[in-house]
């Protein structure tokens, strides 16, 4: 198995193209034995799985393009790596962005050492008949929060994450 200091060694200056990037992010996940264990998601990414990675900001966008062809360095292998990793630990996608989302390569290296990002006990999965509380929110947007939501939420650090939810979604818009 590929321990994550190995990866620095042998990756960190690395530039893939998307085929390569992909074909050694599946080695290297295939090497760790690495399966996401309920099947909720697939234990290898693929170039429609990256692109998506992309679009909600667990992946960075490429270093640069050469003749319409995107360059990935080594962070975005270490962020694809470190998005596995924790989708196998059972985290949700909103809470891989927040491990990941502006994190240093160190940091996405002590996930794959198995230190930071654990998933949080399970919450309850919203069910048909559950009560909302609707937030009208500044120029016509609308947020849901569940009428049970524990009162010990902080209400600016939910404001900070919807704050960074808007400002993703306005990238995403402008970026179109």
């Amino acid at each position: 198995m590929i321990e994550a200091s190995e990866l620095s060694r042998r990756y960190g200056s690395s530039e893939f193209d998307l085929a390569s990037l992909i074909g050694t992010a599946e080695r290297i996940l295939a090497e760790r034995g690495l399966a996401i264990p309920d099947g909720r998601a697939a234990d290898r990414p693929d170039p429609r799985l990256l692109r998506y990675y992309q679009g909600i900001g667990i992946v960075s966008r490429p270093l640069r393009y050469e003749r319409r062809q995107a360059v990935y360095g080594f962070r975005h292998l270490l962020e694809i790596l470190a998005a596995k990793t924790l989708q196998a630990r059972g985290l949700t996608l909103a809470q891989i962005q927040r491990a990941l989302i502006g994190k240093p390569a160190r940091a996405l290296l002590a996930i794959l050492e198995g230190a930071g990002a654990s998933a949080p006990p399970a919450a309850r999965p919203a069910e048909a008949g559950d009560r909302w509380i609707r937030i009208a929110l500044p120029g016509g947007g609308i947020a849901f929060i569940p009428e049970g939501a524990p009162s010990s939420m902080d209400p600016q650090e939910a404001g900070r994450a919807l704050a960074e939810a808007l400002d993703r979604r306005k990238r995403d818009v402008l970026e179109r």
